[in-house]
């Protein structure tokens, strides 16, 4: 190795060792910045109190005759308003207090939780491999069986080894501090992972032959960008890195590639190392066609235009064998990885999700996924914002023009091949993530690299322009330099501040010590064979720390479940929704599926299942048997009426408080989504799947958006009346309810459901006004009221969470936790089955 090589790589593992700490300041926030729970709910009740007091204060002192009521409202307006504008100040506050907690507790939790849900998915695979050796007992081909999903089959899971890198992660930190608790040490996977793509980019860097000072601010950028701090901070235990970190090495591979192009044994060689990549991402994300289809799409123009421009017929032969060796290369690896059997299968899967992208669909089941905020269409903006702002975009524009600059003058230089590969990545990038934000990670690669493309161009200038101008202008040369300093400087200066300002805002935090508390509970005192039943978000917590099965979560969340579920909360009678669940937990979806395979349209599947699932046994074959033939009846029934294993039910403060997912999946019409399906002028009809209209669309294919009003906190209450925000007041010796509000309306509601000693009551409004249902909640100190459909206000759901489970006599209240401020709030339901059973008739 030469003395400049050694030079260079001297300098670029500098750079990268600045450049990692600095991302790994960012990084460590949740860890630096961390608080227990209970500390920091106690700090926020103490600030947020002390300074309604102060604005409630200063209300007396300027206003003394103001009525109580009044300025009560006025005081909690003025509190939203400032916590608005300095948020940002009253958060430092409160984690300065809860500090100060903590000290005094020992017992508290040392280090955070893992962020966002995924990453317990992952923890729970990590665990099973320190605890069995495996992830699973079962693996075949590119899937291996996860018998906590999709309670109470199980459920056939894409293969993924980044359980194994955070299970090496954790041996390596046991090395230096033996007895470190598992999850603490996964949640140092993705600032580790973060130090390999660093070390990629660089090397991507290297062969564009960039300028060092613009591949230090390139790195920067890519290292400080939003979306990459946020898929890669501390406690981020998800697989988003390798999206970062093979793209890269696959770039790298191809560059070189293209600068050995003259070399076909060398090229073939690299072929191999490519496909061998590209492979082994197919072992962490399903979404490996997608890299092979950049490289390919790229590869043929970069051969196309080098063919035009140079006119060598061996060069361009190589670099065509190159990427028709790299695909031949990428498949045959993946075939042998998992099967030619299994390859076929992730083929088309592969094709299919892109299908589903692609194209406007209606499916026959209720679309889950509009509930999904990163399957949400992003803003160019946004994806700007997110891949680290205006400056680095305009950088990589600016790159990308000094590149066609070259295209247009017919210089056949190396980068501007590599170049086209980058902007076939940027454009599909850009193209995907303005369908769903998912993707806007994949852009951060060719915008990382074209912006510190778009620097060394802009250093270019700078050296071929001033010099003769600081000439002709009698000016001393050191002023280049300094301009070149100044302008490096405030590149960094701007992702160093945009990295301050955005880092806290980027927390996915939801997982906290009242969690722990509720999932310790079942995970302690429940038989080992249990199914917990909850809507998909907390899916992964479940399985995960309580140890118990689950109905469906974020991995499951398009299964037919999702359908029933909503059905069991949205049901206005107890035993309609516990014989769905009957169903549920001892079959899962079979009963559906069977039906389907017998011909029956799922229409009409649903109603039979939904007719007879409440009924028992003998009333239900009765039934089933005036639509099917006997054997047909006999195995439906097993699967509806088995024996159910021990079940509860899982409620929680975000489900009850953003329930509009339940009426929407529970009122789906089946009916219309089949003629739809059939009918190719309907499917015509059906809008665009990322268009403003789809959503209204998929509503009205559920009957309209459910009317339910924001909650409305108590203003006062005294031995009569309670009145609440908006204008409601309730008279509580006969339960005479009004409102008086510029956004509900004004008059009296149709009905009051209030709780009334062990069960609940109803009373209908005699002069009824307003098509609506009150609905009354007294939780302890927490007083709410709301205004919604009746249906809704009945519903399993509300009596579970609002009325706390009162006059239900089949479901029984085993675990509640709830934390100081009431942000988290935990309800958990154990299911009599022998009593329901008895009641029905079906006791065995």
């Amino acid at each position: 190795m030469t003395g400049n090589k050694i030079l260079s790589l001297l300098l670029f593992a500098a750079m990268g060792a600045v450049v990692w700490g600095l991302g790994i300041y960012f990084r460590l926030y949740p860890l630096l910045n961390h608080t227990s729970h209970n500390a920091f709910e106690k700090a926020s009740m103490i600030v947020v109190t002390n300074l309604r007091q102060k604005i409630t204060e200063t209300l007396q002192g300027q206003s003394p005759d103001m009525p109580p009521v009044s300025r009560n409202q006025l005081a909690t307006r003025r509190l939203n308003d400032l916590l608005h504008t300095q948020g940002a100040q009253v958060r430092k506050t409160i984690l300065q207090v809860a500090r100060e907690m903590d000290k005094l507790d020992p017992s508290r939790q040392p280090f955070p939780y893992l962020l966002a849900s995924d990453g317990f998915y992952y923890f729970r695979l990590t665990r099973n491999i320190a605890e069995t050796g495996a992830i699973s007992t079962a693996v075949k081909g590119s899937k291996y069986f996860n018998p906590m999903m999709q309670a109470p089959l199980g459920y056939w899971e894409p293969l993924n080894l980044h359980p194994y890198v955070g299970f090496l992660v954790y041996k390596i930190l046991s090395l230096f501090s033996p007895g470190i608790p598992l999850m603490f040490a996964v949640s140092f996977t993705a600032p580790f992972m973060t130090a390999l793509i660093l070390a990629a980019f660089l090397w991507v860097a290297s062969c564009l032959n960039l300028r060092p000072p613009a591949v230090f601010v390139g790195a920067v950028f890519f290292v400080l960008a939003p979306i990459f701090i946020k898929r890669s901070m501390f406690a981020w235990y998800d697989n988003d890195p390798y999206s970062l970190l093979f793209p890269l090495l696959s770039l790298g591979i191809v560059f070189t590639a293209i600068d050995n192009r003259g070399h076909l044994r060398r090229v073939l060689l690299l072929a191999v190392w490519a496909s061998l990549c590209v492979s082994l991402y197919a072992l962490f994300w399903q979404g490996w066609v997608f890299l092979l289809s950049i490289l390919v799409l790229g590869g043929f123009l970069a051969v196309i235009a080098h063919l035009i421009l140079t006119r060598s017929a061996v060069e361009t032969r190589n670099l065509a064998f190159f990427f028709g060796a790299l695909t031949a290369g990428a498949f045959f690896a993946v075939a042998v990885i998992f099967g030619i059997k299994d390859f076929f299968i992730l083929f088309q899967e592969g094709f299919t999700a892109l299908n589903d992208f692609l194209n406007q669909k209606i499916s026959l089941w209720p679309d889950m996924y509009i509930a999904v905020g990163e399957l949400r269409k992003a803003t160019p903006g946004m994806i700007v914002e997110l891949t680290g702002g205006v400056l680095p975009a305009a950088l990589a524009a600016f790159g990308l023009a000094m590149a066609i600059q070259g295209l247009r003058r017919g210089r056949p230089t190396d980068n501007l091949m590599k170049v086209l590969v980058m902007f076939v990545f940027l454009s599909v990038a850009v193209f995907l993530s303005l369908g769903a934000q998912r993707f806007i990670l994949l852009v951060l690669v060719p915008m990382g690299l074209l912006a510190a493309l778009g620097i060394h161009h802009l250093l270019g200038l700078l050296s071929e322009t001033l010099p003769p101008l600081l000439k002709k202008h009698n000016l001393p040369a050191a002023i280049r330099p300094a301009l070149i300093a100044l302008l490096v400087t405030s590149c960094l200066a701007q992702a160093l501040l945009q990295a301050q300002r955005q880092t806290p805002t980027l927390l996915n935090q939801i997982y906290n010590g009242t969690w722990d508390k509720a999932l310790a509970e079942i995970r302690d005192k429940t038989p080992a064979d249990s199914i917990v039943n909850s809507w998909w978000p907390p899916g992964h917590f479940i399985s995960s720390m309580a140890r118990r099965r689950v109905t469906f979560d974020g991995a499951t969340i398009s299964k037919p479940q999702a359908y029933w579920m909503a059905s069991v909360f949205m049901a206005n009678d107890e035993k309609t929704a516990l014989g769905i669940l009957r169903m549920l937990n001892t079959s899962s979806n079979s009963a559906t599926d069977y039906l389907l395979e017998k011909g029956m349209p799922l229409s009409r599947a649903i109603k039979l299942l939904k007719s007879v699932v409440s009924l028992n046994r003998g009333q239900a074959l009765t039934k089933l048997r005036s639509e099917l033939d006997a054997q047909q009846a006999e195995h439906v029934l097993t699967l509806t009426h088995g024996q159910p294993p021990p079940s509860y039910l899982f409620v929680y403060n975000d489900l009850a408080e953003k329930h509009q997912q339940l009426p929407f999946v529970a009122r789906w019409n089946f009916e219309k989504a089949e003629k739809i399906s059939r009918s190719p002028e309907l499917k015509s009809q059906v809008p665009a799947k990322k268009s403003a209209s789809y959503a209204s669309f998929l509503w009205e294919m559920a009957g309209g958006i459910p009317r339910v009003s924001d909650p409305m906190n108590l203003v006062s209450r005294n031995a009569d009346t309670i009145l609440f925000t908006e204008g409601m007041k309730v008279n509580l010796n006969d339960m005479t309810c009004t409102v008086n509000s510029e956004k509900y309306g004004q008059g009296t509601p149709f009905s009051v459901i209030y709780p009334k000693g062990d069960s609940i009551a109803e009373d209908i409004q005699p002069a009824a006004t307003l098509p609506y249902t009150a609905l009354l909640s007294l939780r302890g100190d927490l007083v709410q009221a709301f205004l919604m459909e009746r249906d809704i206000a009945k519903s399993l759901i509300m009596r579970l969470y609002y009325l706390e489970g009162k006059g239900l006599k089949y479901l029984r209240p085993f675990a509640k936790e709830r934390d100081l401020t009431g942000r988290t709030q935990i309800y958990v339901y154990e299911v009599l089955w022998e009593e329901y059973l008895k009641d029905i008739g079906d006791r065995p």
